[in-house]
């Protein structure tokens, strides 16, 4: 399985392809179900959620993403989304597929970190 850590997902979204992110971003999370509330986009495979905030106005606005994340999109085009239950890609989990979203059910306001992979 080939991972993505740490690169920039910009080549990997296509300029035509339908926006579930803000501004394409890669990959995102919402604070609430059905991409509702506020939102915190992510461009790389992330261990941990630690200091990371939901922004852009609405319901969560301001609150740490880590373990409050409702439903996730993917805006890439080859990498599966992983979003993790703990901290350093551990413990059960909820794939996004590529160009796609999904509510979260495994790790619904119970997340900590995603990984991007082929």
């Amino acid at each position: 399985m080939a991972v993505a850590a740490g690169i920039s997902l910009s080549a990997a979204i296509p300029a035509s392809a339908t926006s579930y992110c803000p501004g394409g971003s890669g990959s995102c999370f919402f604070y609430n179900s059905n991409r509702g509330g506020a939102v915190h986009a992510y461009s790389a495979s992330t261990p941990n959620f630690d200091g990371d905030v939901f922004a852009d106005g609405g319901a969560g606005d301001g609150v740490p993403v880590k373990n409050n994340a409702a439903s996730a999109a993917n805006d890439t085009y080859s990498f599966t989304m992983r979003v993790y239950y703990n901290s350093n890609y551990a413990g059960v989990y909820d794939d996004v597929a590529p160009s796609s979203w999904r509510n979260l059910v495994k790790t619904k306001n119970n997340n900590a970190s995603l990984r991007l992979f082929q």
